[in-house]
């Protein structure tokens, strides 16, 4: 009764509620597979001109035989495989023809018994990416009464090689992975910015079997309901397909500035439903899926529902927090105002026709900069509120300073109403018939919903809502009408010269 109780409370709760401590004094006893170095010798260098790759796929088939059975406890019956790959940071698989018990527990973790994730249940499907374990050699634990034996069974289809570090347990250096010029959310940098700090999430997705890294935010709507949203690019390639096989991490993160913690990888939350994504010849580069998980309390992760406003007026300042490089959670800012360039092409050296172009907001910083893995990222404005998504840049580190180039972040009012390749706009998705064209954030827990229909006065909201010019926590000049906006100016009609184009491509593959 109590293994099934477990598993109906970790339908509603996230994976990492649940301490486990596995045993790895025997694992010499554990049959083991290796990766064949060679192949993934071969597949590495050939990955590491795509600067949002991180992982490198091989084919396995490694199945229930392939394991070994024990019994650790009087009527619990173990299962377990070894995955090996020399020099990888980290490693995570793909699982096929899934089936678990009622009572049965899956677990992933280092050969050190480090980077636990699970428990994974039954009623996590058939079909499980997993979470990374950072190491070259990792473990799949299932857990079940004795009795239940006969009914489990899975296959292992792929293994994933990260050849890149993805928050790296040891800093040999103050930036990590990413530039030196990057700065930590602890520094005092990110001061101002706390609660959008803990909206920000690391994400991997598995796309044409190897896995690539993006950014992105969970975000509040209007039901305020706890809906576990995430807004981030659709240059990442989300797609209907493979949505349950991207995870968002929370709170990988030093606890320093510039020292400190690793940040976890068990906090982590697979992908469920795309929602909303740019689609056909639009100018516009943003995805909105939902998570399967719903984060409620502020125990959950400590998450927080970043708020967002569609708004033609452009941001004077603001920041951006990402995962340059897939590195651990970091901030740049920016104090002059943002200007409106339409139609940049994004990665492309021939006239854009292998690129894509977006109406952007063109963002020089003060403090930082961006990196591949920044991607998805929110651009947040003087009302710490998303306006838009990372596309591209020629933003970079140059020592400890940024190299003064910009960098261009889809407009969240270029999205709002553009065709989607789910059938659903980004404002139907996000806004419902609400009437909101801004949303403050929220921490997880109870909260009324919000109806903007009619609710203006000259211009003026109550809680953090516009349909008009001005909002709570700040004036935003022009703002929106209450209709979708389409406005904005200073579009630059021209290619960018051919020298940036290599350096746009850094954060699209």
């Amino acid at each position: 009764m109590r293994l099934m109780a477990l598993a109906l409370l970790s339908l509603v709760l996230p994976a990492a509620a649940w301490a486990y401590t596995p045993d790895v004094g025997d694992l010499s006893a554990v049959p083991r597979v290796q990766l064949d170095a060679s192949t993934l010798k071969a597949a590495v260098t050939q990955a590491k001109g795509q600067p949002l790759k991180f992982a490198v796929g091989s084919a396995l088939s490694a199945t229930t035989a392939t394991g070994a059975w024990d019994e650790p406890e009087a009527g619990i019956a173990r299962w377990r495989l070894r995955i090996a790959s020399s020099g990888a940071k980290s490693l995570s698989l793909q699982l096929e023809d899934l089936r678990l018990p009622a009572d049965a527990a899956l677990y992933f973790y280092t050969a050190g018994g480090d980077d636990v994730q699970g428990p994974y249940r039954a009623a996590d499907g058939s079909r499980l990416v997993t979470p990374i374990a950072r190491g070259d050699e990792a473990v799949l634990e299932v857990r079940m009464p004795s009795s239940e034996k006969s009914a489990f069974g899975l296959r292992v289809a792929r293994a994933f090689h990260a050849y890149r570090e993805l928050s790296a347990k040891s800093f040999s250096s103050t930036s990590g992975s990413s530039g030196a010029c990057e700065k930590d959310v602890a520094c005092s940098t990110g001061d101002n910015y706390p609660d959008q700090i803990r909206s920000t999430v690391l994400l991997t997705i598995v796309n044409a079997g190897d896995t690539y890294l993006c950014s992105g935010s969970l975000v509040n709507n209007p039901a305020q309901d706890d809906r576990a949203l995430v807004l981030t690019a659709h240059h990442c390639e989300i797609t209907s397909a493979n949505v349950t096989q991207a995870i968002a991490y929370f709170n990988v993160e030093r606890s320093g500035c510039g020292t400190g913690t690793a940040g976890p990888v068990n906090q982590n939350i697979h992908g469920k439903t795309l929602l909303a994504d740019a689609g056909g010849s639009t100018v516009t580069d943003y995805s909105l899926f939902e998570l399967n998980t719903t984060l409620r309390t502020p125990a959950d992760y400590g998450a927080y529902y970043a708020g967002w406003e569609v708004s033609s007026s452009a941001p004077t300042s603001g920041a951006v927090i990402h995962h340059p490089s897939g590195d651990d959670k970091k901030i740049s800012l920016y104090t002059r105002a943002a200007t409106a360039q339409n139609g940049i092409c994004i990665g492309s050296t021939n006239n854009c026709s292998d690129g894509f172009r977006v109406d952007s907001w063109e963002v020089y910083w003060a403090t930082g900069t961006t990196e591949g893995g920044s991607s998805g990222s929110g651009l947040l404005n003087q009302h710490k509120r998303i306006v838009g998504t990372l596309s591209g840049g020629a933003g970079a580190c140059s020592g400890l300073q940024n190299n003064g180039d910009p960098d261009y972040f889809a407009r969240l009012d270029k999205a709002w109403t553009a065709t989607s390749t789910t059938g659903t706009t980004l404002k139907a998705a996000l806004a419902g018939g609400s009437g909101c064209t801004s949303l403050d954030g929220k921490n997880p827990g109870a909260a009324s919903a919000i109806d903007c229909n009619g609710a203006t006065t000259g211009g003026t909201t109550t809680g953090g809502m516009t349909t008009g010019g001005t909002t709570t926590g700040g004036t935003t000049t022009g703002g929106t009408t209450g209709s979708d906006s389409e406005g904005g100016g200073g579009a630059l009609g021209l290619l960018l010269a051919p020298l940036a184009f290599a350096a746009l491509w850094r954060r699209r593959r």
